[in-house]
């Protein structure tokens, strides 16, 4: 059996630390909030995005998160400050968007109750028939929705102003002869 010499040794062990470093590194980045993610995989720009906290409690704007458009294609990744607190509050998100050549939809949807540092993250979409928005508050390595109750995904009907929840559970028109009981 043939012996590694000194040198092939701390080579493997220097390896193996820079793997466990790097490790190391992803995983703290993951579990580090702060961020605010927004990604626009759609054919059209996003000409406004605005991401704000309504306590109904006080009926006040609660915390304000971001206001930007978005070129379609694109990507952004920004660290938003300082951790909001909702302590004593039911705080919902209202996320307002205009798709370009559409009307604004309002959203308004999670409930923060307490201190919230954790990343928020907006996913734009589409398939041939639909666009969709992506909404996702969570804390800590495994992604937790716990504190923010954030994380459905909606078909956004540009034109007409309106949305819907994807999964299609929620949300049905009635039409006025359906009055019957």
């Amino acid at each position: 059996m043939n012996k590694l010499s000194k040198g092939a040794i701390w080579g493997i062990v220097i390896a193996a630390a820079a793997v466990v470093v790097m490790i190391v590194l992803i995983v703290a980045e993951a579990a580090s909030g702060g961020h605010l993610y927004i990604e626009n995989k759609t054919d059209k720009k996003i000409t406004k995005f605005d991401v704000s906290f309504y306590d109904e409690y006080s009926d006040a704007i609660a915390g304000y998160l971001c206001s930007t458009d978005v070129a379609a294609g694109d990507k952004i990744k920004v660290k938003y400050g300082e951790p909001f607190d909702f302590t004593g509050k039911s705080a919902s998100c209202i996320m307002k968007v205009i798709l370009e050549g559409g009307q604004e939809i309002e959203i308004v949807e999670g409930e923060f109750t307490s201190k919230f540092d954790g990343n928020f993250e907006f996913k734009f979409s589409m398939d041939e028939d639909d666009y969709y928005l992506k909404a996702k508050a969570y804390a800590g390595l495994f992604g937790s929705t716990k504190g923010s109750n954030l994380n459905d995904e909606y078909v956004l009907w540009y034109e007409d102003g309106d949305y819907d929840y994807a999964d299609g559970d929620y949300y049905e028109d009635f039409e006025d002869d359906d009055d019957e009981y």
